[in-house]
């Protein structure tokens, strides 16, 4: 019986360890936007990106806006353009307000989670309200 009961134990050590690997997201991803920006302004987003150990290499940000009171400047960022600060990769994403009201700016990162050999598509996306000002 002891043998049964060993063998138990450790069935239930083994999906432990699994469950709580596969709980930790493989990328996370949040937004710093500028709180308030007026008509005709330049500014940037900071996407800061943690990638955890499960995380493959190639990585695409796409970044985009929602309304016409912000434009992006630039659409599409790689790993490479990353700044990597105490194990984040932080993006800075370049906005200009055109009109006053609300946007909200979204970003998308497809990347990859890789475990055990094999690799699966990963898509991650954020989004935050900007506010735009009229210009004084």
């Amino acid at each position: 019986m002891r043998p049964l009961a060993a063998a138990l134990v450790l069935a239930i050590s083994i999906a432990t360890f699994v469950a709580r690997a596969q709980s930790a997201p493989a990328i996370e991803v949040a937004l710093d936007p500028p709180a308030r920006i007026a008509v005709g302004a330049r500014a940037e987003v900071i996407v800061r990106v943690r990638a955890g150990e499960r995380a493959g290499r190639p990585m695409l940000i796409t970044p985009s806006s929602e309304g016409s009171a912000i434009e992006v400047v630039r659409g599409r960022l790689t790993r490479g353009d990353a700044e990597d600060a105490s194990g984040e990769l932080r993006f800075r994403v370049p906005i200009v307000a055109r009109t006053a009201g609300t946007a909200v700016m979204r970003v998308r990162i497809d990347g990859f989670e890789c475990e055990a050999g094999h690799c699966r598509a990963l898509v991650v996306e954020a989004s935050a309200p900007i506010e735009v000002l009229p210009a004084s």
